[in-house]
């Protein structure tokens, strides 16, 4: 991605690089080498303790992002300022409704039910086709949260649930592009 980037706006890249206003189309942003060595530098810590301790995630987090915060030079208010507020909102909500659902096991009883039936969700076409339709629905990440349960764990490689998880990627990926609703990324874009 990087290297597509560089490629790609490498005229707006050195116009900024060079100072040369003219040449790009927007105001350049300072490059503060600081911040980015202490934002790395957290980042590994969080990714530390995410693996190697108990503490929840949630919180972790949040005292990361706290820290990235904390600067001498970079005004707080600032950075608040370009949260999109409302995204964050739709988020929480989609992640509330998700998790009730989850917890009262709605998506899991469907599933069983379906099962019972003989239904053969989990071929190609029709977890293709459920994905798809759901991920329109919820988006796709709710959407593979709300699949999970019904999905066996791996046991290796060659297990064949393995390759039903990669259909459950796969699919919700390409079925978060046909929408607006299909994934929160489109919904940035077309705000945007």
């Amino acid at each position: 991605n990087v290297l597509l980037v560089g490629v790609l706006y490498r005229g707006r890249l050195n116009a900024v690089a060079t100072g040369n206003l003219s040449a790009a189309a927007e105001e350049p942003v300072r490059f503060r080498p600081w911040h980015v060595i202490k934002t790395l530098a957290i980042m590994a810590g969080l990714v530390g303790v995410f693996l190697f301790t108990g503490v929840p995630r949630e919180v972790a987090a949040l005292v990361a992002a706290g820290l990235v915060l904390i600067s001498r030079t970079q005004d707080p208010r600032k950075l608040f300022a370009l949260v999109d507020w409302e995204l964050i909102l739709l988020f929480i909500g989609l992640f509330v409704v998700i998790g009730d659902v989850q917890r009262h096991g709605l998506v899991a009883g469907v599933l069983s039910e379906l099962r019972a039936h003989h239904v053969p969700l989990y071929s190609l076409v029709p977890f293709t086709l459920v994905t798809a339709v759901l991920s329109n629905v919820v988006s796709n990440v709710p959407a593979v949260l709300l699949l999970k349960p019904g999905l066996a764990i791996p046991t290796g490689v060659g297990d064949p649930v393995t390759h039903t998880w990669y259909l459950l990627a796969v699919a919700s990926t390409f079925a978060g592009n046909l929408t607006l609703l299909g994934s929160i990324a489109n919904l940035i874009v077309a705000e945007q």
